[in-house]
């Protein structure tokens, strides 16, 4: 895989990605961490170690809306709003993430990915990250 999943966007179920061993890598309270199937966007790819990190319909705390123009695939993906959130990072890996994907009805197909430009995405990693540094 070698950094070829650098912004793909799978829907995935959080609680399969919990039972085959992934974790939330920041202590994100509940309301705001994510429950039920969401879009999840890998920003990390080393090897079989993944980053990934999830994806809202609707703005809220430390979300980044990410424009239709920096999205391909599955109209449910490409289509609609969306709120990357890069506060709430999840450790995984490939397989963890295949089989919560599968759980969640996922979409795409490795013909039609669904996909957030990687350097739309790296902009705003480096973005949000300097913000929140700063305050």
């Amino acid at each position: 895989m070698k950094n070829q999943s650098i912004g793909v966007a799978l829907f995935a179920h959080p609680s399969v990605l919990e039972e085959n061993g992934s974790s939330s890598i920041e202590g994100v309270e509940s309301p705001y961490s994510v429950n039920g199937p969401h879009y999840f966007v890998t920003i990390v790819d080393n090897n079989n170690s993944l980053v990934i990190v999830p994806c809202f319909s609707k703005p809220g705390f430390g979300r980044v809306e990410v424009p239709t123009s920096a999205r391909k695939g599955h109209p449910s993906w490409s289509g609609k709003p969306c709120f990357i959130n890069f506060q709430q990072l999840w450790l995984t890996s490939f397989e963890a993430l295949s089989r919560a994907a599968q759980a969640a009805n996922d979409k795409s197909t490795p013909h039609k990915p669904n996909i957030v430009d990687p350097k739309w995405l790296k902009s705003a990693w480096r973005m949000n990250f300097i913000s929140n540094a700063v305050h």
